[in-house]
This record gives structure tokens, C-alpha cells and sequence, in this order.
């Protein structure tokens, strides 16, 4: 019932339903005036004849026997002829109606007058006595004494057997094969109107299926349930509609995906070109003049040259290494290969590697593991990353005398790991921006190494492959506080 085919069907069966029932009715109609005006037609001259053969009144006096001879030969040729005697005025004088059947005691001299002038159009119908509002064909003539009107005869022609639509039905062969012959018509015709209206509509059909399917595989899969049973709701064209909202929704929001891709892009060229090109820019000059002045640097010279060389080669190498970590992170399709480790081991591990670099610029590094930690899910390798950019971070922006905690505790299914200092802190305005690629804080401490920028992109999107997220607090002046979650192995998996 809800296909646009079914909707046309039912609207097409109304309509033949309609037309149907008034084409009976106007056959019936029709055919009722068509049968009064050839009866009236007739019997025109009925009355006329009456009057001529019989004296009615005499003297101004009613005639009885002759009244009588009248009302017994009609009775003879049809019973359901009435006859009416009445005065000028068309007041009832006498009648052949059985007695109490008449209601009226006078009749409209109106239609009469009508019959009598032969240019009117037939049927003409006069008030029927033995009803208070009902009127029927008829054939009256005036009766006159001495010359003068004295009154006239009115003979009504139509009986009481076709007063309703049933009774013409019953009495009429003609009108009951007419009415089936509508009806076998109004069926035959809306057959004809569903088969036509199932072709036409095939085609709007399997687009409307084909665009639902569309919509259920790869709009409806991103959203709530409901939006699935959205779809497939209402009739072909509305789906059609949905779907084509959808789908142009859809193609906007993809246009301003990769209108905001593009503008990243060439961001991040920019990023990369300007990056790239001071630690090159440095290579190349330091190099330059090794060979320009060879001769006139002495030895130390030359070694302190060929060091800020090597710091510049290695700072670009850095770089690459985490343009291409980053790269691979974001091109990859396939959900990473996860495997069960010890995280407090890795924690224990990796501050081990950074022990050595935070004693050297007098930062105090900690490791705080609470008991039970278990085994955690994840990818080792790119965990390791995660926990290295965040210690690489933390020993950037603190000076000598702070201090740096990564700490270890579950939480419910999952096990927290944070990376916090006490050192100079971020700047509230700058905040919302440290995810962004090559993005560096203003308060980085003194003496920190360069970075690429990239270390804080790199943990976050790794951390987001892992279904996590990466959360950032930080005081200006008071510290930093990195958290994330991964998924924890208990007794139950």
C-alpha cells in the first residue's frame, strides 16, 4: 500500500468507483425521462379523448355514471392510471384513487397549463394528489359546459411502480444489463489502468530499489538505525527523494572534505618546503664554507663546521623519518595488527632510553606503575612511538630542575598511561592548535633540540587507530599532562 503503483491503483479505483456510480445514475435518470416523455407522449391526447366521449357535467353537477364508465375502462387497459375530476381552480372533485390514499385536495394549474400549450418540451410533470411533494407525468384536457371552462380532467399517467432507483432496477431488464454492463466496464477498465500503471512505474520502481539499496550500504550504514528504516518509507518518489537529498548531502559534505584536504595539502607543502629548507639551507652554507675557507679554519674550526653539518643533516633526517611515519599512518587501510604486551615493561623500557637526556639537562624523570596493570592490546611498535613523541615533547618544553612523570594505572577495562612535566607549559591560545602538523609551542625551554613539529600529529593519529584518543591539559607556568587509554586484558577475555 505504500508503492507509488498500489497509490495509483487505489486512486484510479476511486475514480472509476465515482464515475461508475454516476454514469448509472444518469443512465437511470436518463432513461426515467426518456420513458415518461414517450408515455406522456403517447397518452397525450388520453384525457382529451375521455372528455369527448363522456359527459361529465351537467348543470354544474358531477356526472357519477359517466365518472364510473371512465374509472372501469381505464382500470381495464391499466390499473395504475389515475383519474382526477377537477374544477377550474384545480380543486379535487372526484377520483379513482382508493379512498384515503389522496393527500391533496388541489393541483398546480401550472403544469397543466404548460401541457396544454404544445410548444413546451416533453416530459412535463404535474403534482401527483395521492403525494404532498412528489409529481408525475400526466394528460389532462379541459372540460367545458355551454361553451364555458367548468373544470378539467386529469388523468396521472406514471404509477407508484418506478418510485425508486430498486423498483426501475427490478421492473427494467434493459436498466439492470445496462448497470452490469458500467460495472463489467469500471472493473475491465482499472484491470487495465494496474497493468499499465505496473509497466510505467516498473522502471521508477527499480530505481527507487536500487537507490534504497544505495542509501541502506553506504549513507544509512554511518548513521542511527532509524535512518535505515527512513529509506525505505513511503512511496517510490518519496524514496527517490530521500535518497537524492541524501546523496547530494553526501556530495557537499565529500566537496568540503576535499576542499579542506586541498587546503591542508598545500599547508602542509608549505610546512614542508619552509621546514626543509632552513636545516638544508644551514647543511649547505656550513658546507660551503668548509670548502670556500678550508685553508684558513684551523682544526677546531673545521670540526665545529662539519658539527653544526651533522646536527643539520641529522634534524632533516629526523624530519623525513617523521613526514613518512606520519604518512604511513594516514594512508593506511587495513586496522592495525594488534598483539598482548606488558605495558608496564614498555613504560619501564622507554624511560630507560630517555633517562640519560633528561640527567644531562637536570630533569628529573619518574616512573609511577601501579600493581595489576596486566597486559594491554595494542600495536607495540606504534605504542612505543607514541610514548617516545611524548617523552621527546615533554623533555623540549622542560627546563633543569623540573620534573617528568609517565605513569601506569587501570582504569576499569582500560589502562591509563600519562606523560606529565612541570615544565613551562602552553599557552591557552595556542592550545586547541598542538595536534596541527608542524605546529611548535612558543615555550619551548632552553637549549631544547629542534623537532619537526610532527610529534604530537604522529602520536595522536596513532592513538586514533587504536580507537583512542589523545588528551591534552596544560598551566602556562605549571606543566603538561598527556593521557590516553588502551583497551585492557582481564581475566573474563
Amino acid at each position: 500500500m505504500r508503492s507509488l503503483h498500489a497509490k495509483l491503483s487505489i486512486a484510479l479505483f476511486l475514480l472509476l468507483l465515482v464515475l461508475g456510480v454516476i454514469t448509472v445514475m444518469l443512465t437511470l435518470e436518463t432513461s426515467n425521462l426518456y420513458l415518461q416523455e414517450v408515455q406522456q407522449r403517447l397518452q397525450r391526447e388520453l384525457a382529451e379523448h375521455l372528455v369527448e366521449e363522456h359527459l361529465l357535467l351537467e348543470g354544474g353537477d358531477i356526472r357519477e355514471g359517466a365518472l364510473e364508465e371512465i374509472f372501469k375502462r381505464l382500470m381495464v387497459v391499466n390499473p395504475d392510471i389515475e383519474v382526477y375530476l377537477l374544477d377550474p381552480d384545480g380543486g379535487i372533485l372526484a377520483y379513482s384513487a382508493p379512498p384515503g390514499r389522496v393527500v391533496r385536495d388541489r393541483v398546480s394549474l401550472t403544469a397543466i397549463r404548460a401541457f396544454l400549450d404544445e410548444s413546451q418540451q416533453l416530459p412535463i410533470l404535474g403534482d401527483d394528489p395521492r403525494s404532498g411533494d412528489a409529481e408525475k407525468i400526466f394528460s389532462v384536457a379541459p372540460v367545458r359546459e355551454d361553451g364555458r371552462l367548468a373544470g378539467y380532467l386529469y388523468v396521472v399517467l406514471a404509477s407508484e411502480q418506478f418510485d425508486s432507483v430498486a423498483q426501475m432496477l427490478e421492473g427494467s431488464y434493459i436498466l439492470r444489463a445496462n448497470t452490469w454492463m458500467v460495472t463489467g466496464s469500471v472493473l475491465l477498465a482499472l484491470a487495465g489502468g494496474v497493468m499499465i500503471f505496473m509497466r510505467l512505474t516498473r522502471r521508477l520502481r527499480d530505481l527507487a530499489g536500487e537507490m534504497t539499496e544505495f542509501g541502506i550500504q553506504t549513507l544509512a550504514a554511518e548513521g542511527p538505525e532509524r535512518d535505515v528504516e527512513e529509506l525505505t518509507s513511503g512511496d517510490e518518489i518519496i524514496q527517490l527523494e530521500r535518497g537524492f537529498r541524501r546523496m547530494a548531502g553526501r556530495i557537499r559534505s565529500q566537496l568540503d572534505e576535499l576542499e579542506t584536504t586541498d587546503r591542508l595539502r598545500r599547508e602542509f607543502v608549505a610546512n614542508i618546503s619552509h621546514d626543509v629548507r632552513t636545516p638544508l639551507t644551514h647543511l649547505q652554507g656550513y658546507l660551503e664554507t668548509l670548502m670556500m675557507k678550508e685553508d684558513a679554519l684551523s682544526a677546531e674550526e673545521r670540526r665545529e663546521y662539519l658539527e653544526i653539518a651533522i646536527n643539520q643533516s641529522e634534524q632533516l633526517g629526523r624530519m623525513i623519518a617523521d613526514l613518512f611515519e606520519l604518512a604511513k599512518l594516514d594512508a593506511l587501510a587495513e586496522p592495525l595488527e594488534l598483539e598482548t604486551f606488558a605495558a608496564a615493561e614498555l613504560v619501564q623500557d622507554i624511560a630507560q632510553e630517555f633517562r640519560l637526556a633528561a640527567d644531562e639537562r637536570g630533569i628529573s624523570l619518574q616512573v609511577e606503575i601501579q600493581r595489576e596493570t596486566g597486559l594491554v592490546k595494542g600495536n607495540l611498535g606504534v605504542i612505543e612511538r607514541v610514548l617516545q613523541n611524548l617523552l621527546t615533547n615533554a623533555l623540549q618544553y622542560s627546563r633543569a630542575g623540573d620534573a617528568i612523570t609517565v605513569s601506569v594505572r587501570p582504569r576499569g577495562e582500560k589502562l591509563r598511561m600519562e606523560v606529565a612535566d612541570t615544565g613551562s607549559g602552553i599557552p591557552e591560545d595556542e592550545l586547541p592548535h598542538i595536534f596541527d602538523r608542524f605546529h611548535r609551542c612558543s615555550s619551548r625551554g632552553a637549549g631544547a633540540p629542534d623537532g619537526s613539529g610532527l610529534g604530537l600529529s604522529i602520536a595522536k593519529r596513532a592513538l586514533e587507530l587504536h580507537g583512542s584518543d589523545l588528551v591534552c591539559e596544560s598551566s602556562l607556568g605549571v606543566g603538561t599532562r598527556f593521557r590516553f587509554d588502551l583497551q585492557r586484558l582481564t581475566a573474563d577475555t
